[in-house]
């Protein structure tokens, strides 16, 4: 008994470690609908200036490769900037290099869509 307490300690200290090791400062959002998931992710902290946003799309757990995908951003002087890709990298992301001009919020909207199909979207709020 006493090796399976043990375990089970080790188990839950992995655990606990696991979700506090994560970087909290990095952006994160998803959405799920008609069998088809986009996740928005950012590989560091947002800032003014440039951010990599990747952005992946899947079909019931596929990659999505052959997408025209649209990543626009609403800025607080009602400007819109629009960035498109048509590619993915190695990793099946859509990978956008984000120019946020200001501190604040910005929402922003992805479309997608395939072969001129239906549009997808995703929308969601970056803080800066």
């Amino acid at each position: 008994m006493n090796k399976l307490n043990k375990i089970l300690l080790m188990i839950i200290a992995l655990s606990v470690a696991t979700i506090y090791g994560q970087a909290s400062d990095n952006y994160q959002s998803s959405i799920t609908k008609n069998e088809y998931k986009i996740a928005v992710k950012s590989d560091s902290q947002i800032t003014k200036g440039e951010n990599k946003i990747n952005v992946k799309i899947t079909h019931k757990g596929h990659v999505v490769q052959n997408a025209k995908v649209l990543f626009s951003v609403y800025q607080s002087d009602d400007n819109v900037i629009e960035y498109q890709s048509n590619t993915t990298d190695t990793n099946g992301n859509h990978v956008f290099t984000v120019k946020l001009p200001e501190n604040g919020e910005s929402n922003y909207t992805v479309s997608f869509n395939r072969n001129g199909g239906v549009i997808r979207q995703l929308r969601g709020t970056l803080k800066i």
